[in-house]
């Protein structure tokens, strides 16, 4: 979703934003995909179930313009089933434009492209990408937000940050008798006019 602030140009300057209205992306792709001579566009994403509508709403979009078009996908977190993609694309593209249409995280565009140097398909691929990217994302790390999902879901599953919830609901559960009880008695502690 378009967040209106990200309009602003002095706050942001080198924010790209192609990705608001796609109407005129998929019209500047296929101006220079004329110039250069694409005919077919490869739409590449992750997760089918999150990306599926968008990567056959581009698809459509390329083929009105003209452009014969494919879609792939490949489990974000398996990179055997990445590099067999595009390691397929290699295979299916040899002595002809690579034009790959990317849809996705920052981070699945990593392994994608790491996965097509191993595929041995880094010449000749024109990347195109929907969506916004961290000014210079290349030069940065992109590893603290799988790290902090990896820390929050075995956080959840210790023995005792469920023993301290459950403690907590027992403590909450008998402070007073009734919803209604705890909420006015709490109320009382903490609503004040008091300033510091």
């Amino acid at each position: 979703d378009f967040d209106p602030e990200l309009s602003d140009t002095n706050t942001y300057p080198d924010l790209t934003r192609m990705g608001t209205v796609t109407t005129p992306v998929t019209d500047v792709i296929k101006n220079i995909g004329d110039k250069f001579g694409w005919s077919h566009v490869i739409i590449v994403s992750g997760d089918r179930s999150k990306y599926r509508k968008l990567a056959e709403e581009r698809k459509s979009e390329f083929e009105n313009l003209g452009f014969s078009s494919e879609y792939k996908s490949a489990e974000h977190d398996n990179f055997d089933s990445i590099q067999a993609m595009m390691s397929e694309i290699k295979e299916s593209t040899k002595g002809k434009h690579r034009v790959v249409f990317f849809i996705g995280s920052e981070t699945f565009f990593r392994k994608v492209l790491c996965a097509s140097i191993t595929a041995g398909l880094e010449k000749g691929i024109i990347w195109l990408t929907e969506g916004t990217w961290r000014h210079e994302w290349w030069s940065k790390t992109d590893q603290v937000t799988p790290r902090h999902k990896q820390w929050l879901v075995e956080d959840v599953s210790h023995k005792e940050l469920k023993d301290a919830f459950a403690e907590f609901k027992q403590a909450w559960d008998s402070f007073k008798p009734t919803v209604a009880d705890t909420r006015s008695a709490l109320q009382q502690l903490y609503e004040t006019e008091e300033k510091d």
